[in-house]
């Protein structure tokens, strides 16, 4: 369950807000107290949504700690490996010929590993055969390589490696502090979606009760009426019926049938009243 800030402090907000006024407003608890939810009960529940807030403040310092440590480590990973990377060029184009096998001992004839801990293991046995191997060191001092540098990529080596386990370890405080987090706020979810149904079940006929403790009654959505289609008379072959009018008369594109006829019915009318 993927859990966002918004979403945590969202409900802890309802939580209180409906918690807090009920145990303020003693015509509520009245009506409320048949579902256990007295005034000793809803600071109870106080508390724990108090609690579930204090518990995703502690998940998301760890996870921005772990977060951080996890950067730091990524770059301190890639200086040292540039750092080996610079020396063990070197010492390959410096063992070559005769000098080959020396290349075996450091271990720089093989594939640089990928993994974490093969790149741990390459790293320390070039420093460190070169700091035990007076011969090697002696055949590598003119192009750089002391004991003092040798020793400063082992130091950086043991840095890297603590650095490695603190980030595991904070990294499995945050992952615990995650589920902590979720399970308490699965638990005040469920809590409060009791006292809502509760609430309204007890205030019902009191919807102004109902909007102190923040339960708003959701409005239905209002549905457009739908408006009948204009009918397509295109293409039909039954004019439109007038009454008193004939047919012959009547032009359904320009309506010039209708015109007339009223025209010819008003003269008609004239000449029976001369």
């Amino acid at each position: 369950m993927n859990l966002s800030s918004r979403q945590v402090n969202s409900l802890v907000n309802k939580a209180l807000t409906g918690y807090t006024n009920a145990r303020e407003r003693q015509d509520i608890i009245e009506k409320i107290v048949h579902f256990g939810y007295s005034d000793e009960h809803l600071g109870e529940e106080i508390e724990i949504a108090n609690q579930v807030f204090e518990k995703a403040q502690t998940q998301k310092l760890l996870y921005g700690d772990f977060t951080q440590l996890q950067k730091t480590f990524i770059l301190r990973l890639n200086e040292e490996k540039k750092r080996y990377q610079g020396y063990r060029k070197m010492a390959k184009l410096k063992f070559v010929g005769n000098l080959f096998p020396f290349r075996e001992i450091l271990r720089i004839n093989q594939p640089m590993k990928r993994t974490f801990s093969g790149f741990i293991a390459q790293a320390s046995d070039l420093y460190d055969n070169i700091i035990k191997r007076p011969t090697i060191l002696e055949k590598l001092q003119d192009i750089g390589f002391t004991i003092e540098k040798m020793q400063q990529g082992l130091d950086k080596i043991a840095e890297l490696k603590q650095l490695e386990s603190k980030k595991i370890s904070i990294e499995g405080d945050a992952q615990r502090a995650t589920r902590i987090r979720e399970d308490a706020f699965n638990d005040l979810k469920n809590r409060f979606s009791s006292f809502v149904t509760a609430s309204k079940i007890c205030l019902e006929d009191f919807p102004q009760l109902r909007e102190v403790l923040g339960i708003m009654e959701r409005s239905s959505p209002i549905r457009k009426k739908k408006t009948a289609e204009p009918t397509d008379t295109t293409g039909t072959t039954d004019p439109p019926i007038l009454n008193n009018i004939n047919s012959s008369f009547f032009d359904i594109t320009t309506n010039k049938g209708a015109v007339q006829y009223k025209k010819e019915e008003s003269q008609t009318i004239e000449n029976n009243q001369s």
